[in-house]
C-alpha cells in the first residue's frame, strides 16, 4: 500500500460537494487513460491491450493477464482509495489549494512503476 498526495491550486472559483470523491475518480480516471491509452481512448473491453494496461485495472476492476490469485474472477475490487483531506462541501475562491490524497493497494504499486519509467 502506498499514498499520494496531490496538490491543486484553484484556476477559479468553485465548490466541493459532500461527495466529491467520485468528482476526482472521475476527473483522475479521464486524464489516466488519455495518458495511458495506446489504442486511441476507444472502450477498453475486446482492446488487446486490456490485460495489460493500466487504466482498466485500476479503474474498471479488471484482473491483469497473469493474475496470481483470484484467478477465477474477471472483476476485481479496485485498488485504490481517494481522500479529501478537507472538509466538504465547501467552496473555494482561485488561488486555493485543495489536497488530495491517493491510496494504492497491492498490486498497483507495482503497475503504476511499471507504466511509467
Amino acid at each position: 500500500m502506498a499514498r499520494y498526495r496531490f496538490r491543486f491550486v484553484a484556476c477559479d472559483e468553485g465548490f466541493l460537494r459532500t461527495f466529491a470523491g467520485s468528482a476526482w475518480r472521475g476527473a483522475f480516471g479521464g486524464a489516466l487513460k488519455r495518458v495511458v491509452c495506446a489504442m486511441r481512448l476507444r472502450p477498453c473491453e475486446g482492446c488487446p491491450l486490456a490485460g495489460t494496461c493500466i487504466y482498466p485495472h485500476l479503474f474498471e476492476g479488471r484482473q491483469g493477464a497473469d493474475p496470481v490469485r483470484l484467478k477465477s474472477l474477471d472483476r476485481i475490487a479496485v485498488p485504490y482509495v481517494f481522500e479529501l483531506d478537507d472538509v466538504v462541501p465547501r467552496s473555494f475562491g482561485a488561488g486555493s489549494e485543495v489536497t488530495v490524497t491517493l491510496t494504492l493497494i497491492g498490486d498497483a504499486n507495482r503497475r503504476l512503476a511499471r507504466s511509467y519509467p
